[in-house]
């Protein structure tokens, strides 16, 4: 019992630090500009297997009421599974559809259709696990070559103030205080990790965006604009040298 104890709470004492490590690590986990188009997402649910026909005992086969049975159970059996794969082909057919449908957004309607470039981009952040919620916005216009961004992010003081630990021998876990240098730094890292991740997925998704502004922001209730904006980052894509991998990504950035 002890031991099993000891387990969960070192394994929940692992998920913490985990946790707030991820925090200031979101960019570690941004793809490279050139890592886009379509990713397929097949249909994962496999086929009945075809019936086994029944076979006959060799004394069966002398036995007329005995071949009859056998008969009607295989015949039985094939009408079961015609059925179950005949409802397997429908839910393919379901899922392949707007897998169809997908894929020619992605690989072709991202580069000229807005209404494809928002589907996308919107569809690609809400698949990112961010460790808290976040709140994003964005802006093609009329250009499908630029984009803006608008980031709601935490306050600093929403940041965890302190990391845990499990001594030795002892079936608790210890709180210890993080020091304010330290929360300033996890929170820095934290919102410009989380636009550097949005370039990120901008810059891979949408192959025609060439430059984008992503501003971050954080809510104020009492506020006459409703928040305030902290953190501008402007990014464009641009070429490397011959030989390396076609495209790079270039920011400047105003506080």
């Amino acid at each position: 019992m002890r031991k099993a104890l000891s387990e969960q709470l070192e394994a929940h004492c692992q998920r913490l630090h985990d946790d707030l490590v991820r925090l200031g690590t979101l960019h570690e986990q941004t793809p490279h500009p050139d890592d886009s188009g379509y990713v397929p997402q097949g249909f994962e649910e496999p086929p009945s297997s075809p019936p086994v026909p029944i076979t006959l005992a060799w004394w069966q086969r002398f036995w007329p009421a005995a071949i009859q049975r056998v008969k009607q159970e295989n015949a039985q059996r094939q009408v079961t599974f015609d059925e179950l794969y005949r409802q397997w082909e429908w839910r393919k057919t379901e899922h392949d559809a707007p897998e169809f449908s997908r894929q020619q957004r992605e690989e072709e309607g991202v580069w000229n259709d807005l209404d494809a470039m928002e589907q996308t981009l919107r569809e690609r952040l809400e698949e990112i696990e961010w460790p808290r919620e976040t709140t994003i916005d964005f802006d093609l216009g009329f250009d499908e070559r630029t984009i803006a961004v608008d980031i709601e992010l935490p306050a600093e003081e929403e940041m965890p103030d302190r990391e845990w630990s499990m001594p030795a021998k002892r079936l608790e876990l210890t709180p210890k205080r993080l020091s304010a240098t330290r929360q300033r730094k996890l929170y820095r890292d934290h919102v410009h990790g989380i636009a550097f991740r949005v370039l990120g997925a901008v810059f891979a998704r949408l192959p025609a965006v060439q430059e984008a502004r992503v501003s971050g922001y954080r809510s104020i209730t009492d506020s006459v604009t409703g928040g305030e904006r902290i953190n501008t980052s402007k990014a464009s894509r641009s070429p490397v040298r011959s030989g390396a991998r076609s495209s790079s990504i270039s920011c400047s950035k105003s506080i």
